[in-house]
């Protein structure tokens, strides 16, 4: 399994990210096979983590999601990121500025042989203020 962190050589989901971030769309979608299977934490309309998991299937349901989803107020920052044999693996944390929403991730994707995601599944765990300076300081 590697480890490299090149960016020429970004993960499927770390690409992800950084469309989601940028609110593009268009550029997250293209990330997906038309099948994909989509699992996330459950949030309310803020960010907040509400407990529980959301599956979606399909293109069309991802992009309705990311539509609805448009900006956050906090960006992904990858911590550690590995691939392996058509799955790509990564962790990272979730921070809002101050007074924002501080979360940690863990995400893995499946990855076809045409390069798409066949399958993305995220977790993540709130932690309590300056708690993200400790795990990734």
């Amino acid at each position: 399994m590697s480890t490299e962190n090149s960016s020429s050589d970004q993960l499927k989901v770390e690409q992800y990210f950084a469309a989601i971030d940028a609110v593009d769309v268009d550029g997250a979608i293209a990330l997906f096979a038309e099948g994909a299977e989509f699992v996330r934490p459950a949030m309310d309309a803020k960010g907040r983590l509400t407990g529980g998991a959301e599956v979606l299937t399909g293109r069309t349901a991802i992009h309705e999601y990311l539509v609805a989803r448009g900006a956050m107020p906090y960006r992904h920052r990858v911590v550690r990121r590995a691939r392996g044999e058509g799955m790509e693996y990564l962790d990272g944390i979730v921070a809002g500025g101050p007074g924002g929403p501080q979360v940690v991730f863990f995400a893995r994707a499946a990855i076809d042989g045409d390069g798409l995601i066949t399958r993305y599944d995220a977790s993540a765990m709130a932690l309590g203020a300056g708690m993200t300076d400790q795990l990734v300081g």
